[in-house]
């Protein structure tokens, strides 16, 4: 599956705006040609603070992963040499028959049961236990009851069962146990290209969260500063023509849902219906967030105004290629059909102002990692 998400503003900032951008007419000449300090007060971008969660790599984490990569290794030791005993896992295929009819709630095919543990139809009695004693291939029949107050909430009219008797016909395919291989030089053979040993693995896998965390403290990084940088942001007044664009993209965006839904289907509809929501709250919240999406659009070019960033065509070209290889498209056409070319290019500008920021920014409880 494809990871399709830019690495850049909240993603319906972008949508939004890139969604409004050809609405702008009059005075307002648009996020880049328009003097943006009319707007918004930026009070710091250079030398923001931001505090950095991480830690260090513990001997306990370590171990943690390895036991996710034995647990995810378990496997099925068939037992061929004797009948089905208390605790074995088994595999088999059931019918069970109502009324002296084969009912379809009551069918399954390689369904397992660990015998003992009493999941397979508690209600209806002690099934398992007839399980003991037959080996692999052996049919047998049980019978169960329904309790007088039997309820079913996945099953239709489930009451019509209480009282009645089912006859299961059980068929045998496989009694087994499951193992959970041992941390040894032979299990890392197996499940590493490159470690041969125990301790060889343990530096592996230090490692690999060691790059983790890394990708990890980036984006911490990332969008840390971005909202330290949004904390100073005074708004003196909002665009409006840009600001109706984004409150009617977001309810244009929600009637969308509405019509998938049901093609007559209005806004207030689904809003009432399905939102739970009066249509002043949505109105309420819509504005907030169209308020957010503006703010952050301006902030956005109103630094790369104060810094002269822009995104050439030549760097459009080569990081289009990037981007497209980065979220696993199979060209950089593909990427920038499914995104659009305006979308693309306020993500690259964001990702320079945002790398700016970070330049300057000063972070702080950030563990030494290796380089």
């Amino acid at each position: 599956m494809k990871f399709k998400r830019l690495a850049a503003l909240v993603c319906a900032v972008l949508i939004v705006g890139a969604a409004i951008a050809s609405c702008s007419g009059g005075v307002w000449k648009g996020y880049e040609q328009t003097d943006l300090s009319k707007f918004i007060k930026v009070g710091q971008y250079k030398g923001v603070n931001v505090l950095l969660n991480t830690e260090l790599v513990t001997d306990e984490e370590i171990q943690n992963k390895i036991d996710q990569e034995l647990v995810a290794a378990i496997y099925e030791s068939e037992i061929t040499d004797r009948p089905v005993e208390v605790g074995d896992h088994v595999r088999f295929n059931y019918v069970g028959t109502v009324d002296g009819v084969a009912d379809l709630n009551f069918m399954g095919q390689d369904t397992v049961v660990q015998i003992g543990t009493n999941v397979f139809y508690p209600q209806l009695g002690d099934i398992e236990s007839a399980f003991i004693g037959h080996s692999v291939g052996d049919v047998f029949t049980v019978v169960g009851t329904f309790p007088e107050n039997y309820v079913n909430e996945s099953i239709e009219n489930s009451e019509s069962y209480a009282g009645k008797s089912i006859t299961f016909e059980i068929t045998v395919n496989k009694i087994f146990d499951y193992i959970a291989p041992e941390l040894n030089d032979d299990f890392v053979k197996q499940v590493s290209t490159t470690s041969t040993t125990v301790d060889e693995y343990r530096e592996e896998v230090r490692s690999k969260i060691i790059e983790e965390r890394k990708e990890n403290i980036h984006q911490q990084k990332v969008y840390g500063s971005w909202a330290a940088v949004m904390d100073t942001v005074e708004v003196i007044e909002y665009p409006k023509t840009e600001l109706n664009a984004a409150v009617k993209a977001i309810e244009e965006s929600y009637l969308t849902l509405a019509r998938n839904i049901d093609p007559s289907m209005t806004l207030e509809d689904y809003v009432t219906g399905f939102l739970n929501m009066t249509m002043d709250e949505f109105n309420e919240q819509t504005l907030k967030y169209a308020q957010n999406t503006v703010t952050e659009q301006l902030v956005l070019y109103y630094i790369a105004q104060q810094e002269n960033i822009s995104v050439s065509n030549e760097e459009y070209e080569s990081l289009l290629v990037e981007y497209a290889d980065k979220y696993e498209f199979a060209s950089a056409d593909e990427f920038e059909d499914y995104y659009g070319s305006e979308l693309i290019l306020q993500s690259m500008l964001f990702d320079k102002v945002v790398n700016l920021i970070i330049e300057h920014a000063h972070f702080t409880e950030v563990a030494e990692l290796p380089d």
